[in-house]
């Protein structure tokens, strides 16, 4: 009886929980030879004496441009996406990535910076909406293990509603790049 006055009260009030609607996962990947179409981002991880952390950035190049890898930039690099399996839109999505430097490729490993990276705000049609990024190691020094949010925020399309929900995740809950080595240098 109380299940089912809970159940009709959501009903009548319009919420729908986005929780395990939408989904990150992450898989070692080979850096595309030419812009996405959706573009090209990039979660770019550093730690250095000046720049701590990283960023989200993308290509300004049009889609469907060569993309060009520079001998000086990280050719390891992870491939992840952000998946709406639900039937409404959301938008104005975000989550936050935790990074953490450490001195050695174990979890157990000393951890010299951490910080928390704000993904871009971003926009998923029902189930087919897609956002991508890749994540690369640009420190010289320093291993870092990236842990995947749990939860995230955003709204239903046309909803003015903002909500906290769980992500549903990939086979992988974090991962850890090693040192960016330039090509020829041990």
């Amino acid at each position: 009886m109380l299940f089912d006055w809970a159940r009709s009260k959501k009903a009548r009030s319009g919420a729908v929980s986005l929780d395990n609607l939408v989904q990150i996962s992450c898989i070692p990947s080979q850096l595309p030879t030419v812009v996405p179409r959706d573009n090209f981002w990039e979660l770019k991880l550093y730690h250095s004496q000046a720049i701590e952390g990283g960023s989200f950035v993308f290509s300004t190049a049009s889609p469907g441009a060569p993309m060009h890898v520079f001998t000086d930039f990280p050719t390891q690099a992870f491939l992840c996406r952000v998946s709406n399996l639900g039937a409404a839109s959301v938008v104005n999505a975000n989550a936050l990535i935790t990074v953490n430097f450490r001195s050695g490729p174990m979890a157990s490993d000393e951890v010299i910076y951490s910080r928390a990276i704000s993904m871009p705000s971003i926009n998923l049609s029902s189930r087919t909406g897609i956002f991508e990024f890749y994540a690369r190691n640009y420190s010289r020094e320093y291993y870092v293990e990236v842990t995947l949010p749990a939860t995230a925020s955003g709204q239903i399309a046309g909803s003015d509603q903002r909500q906290t929900f769980k992500l549903a995740t990939g086979v992988l809950s974090g991962f850890i790049l090693p040192p960016f080595k330039r090509e020829g240098s041990s």
